[in-house]
């Protein structure tokens, strides 16, 4: 009875095999350390001072230059240096545009006008320098956690300093690589 209503007929029914008992849950017990640090670790040798690189001034954390062997790399034509290859192995939407001849990725409005120059020039389509994400990631995809935060401020700012052009495709552009992850 539901609400005062017969729906169905109950059955009684018994799985087959052993059941299975339930599990005991044990809880690790709470060690309370006499000292802040009691393995050590905020110590160091005073050798090892002398060693150790500053960080940027920015408070970025030390690159590397070390790039997933997943991921690839690319030399664009005219680039210096090799960077990685930004097309994540095709995994973008269909609202996306990647670039090869700039390893760039687009979304929003600059998708039609990355492919239609593309299409009729040679050279690849470098976005005005009004679109604060491409000013805040030149390559439409943010390299590190740096750049990760400048877009989010693009999205969260209250003021409207920002057009909402360049709000909507930080969006798109974060929501594609939300969705490659």
């Amino acid at each position: 009875m539901t609400n005062g209503r017969q729906y169905e007929t109950a059955i009684e029914t018994t799985p087959p095999g052993q059941l299975v008992p339930i599990p005991i849950i044990m809880i690790p017990p709470v060690i309370v350390a006499s000292s802040p640090d009691p393995y050590g670790l905020n110590e160091s040798d005073e050798s090892d001072k002398g060693n150790q690189t500053p960080l940027p001034k920015d408070n970025a954390p030390p690159d590397d230059g070390y790039i997933p062997v997943f991921w690839g790399i690319r030399q664009p034509p005219g680039a210096t240096a090799v960077e990685r290859d930004n097309s994540f192995r095709l995994m973008f939407s269909n609202h996306a545009y990647y670039s090869s001849r700039s390893n760039s990725l687009f979304v929003g409005r600059p998708v039609t006008d990355a492919s239609t120059y593309e299409h009729h020039y040679s050279g690849p389509y470098c976005p005005p320098n009004t679109s604060q994400l491409y000013v805040r990631a030149p390559r439409g995809v943010p390299l590190n956690v740096r750049e990760v935060r400048k877009l989010l401020t693009l999205i969260k700012d209250r003021k409207r300093r920002f057009s909402v052009r360049d709000t909507d495709e930080t969006f798109l552009i974060l929501l594609e690589l939300y969705n490659i992850a």
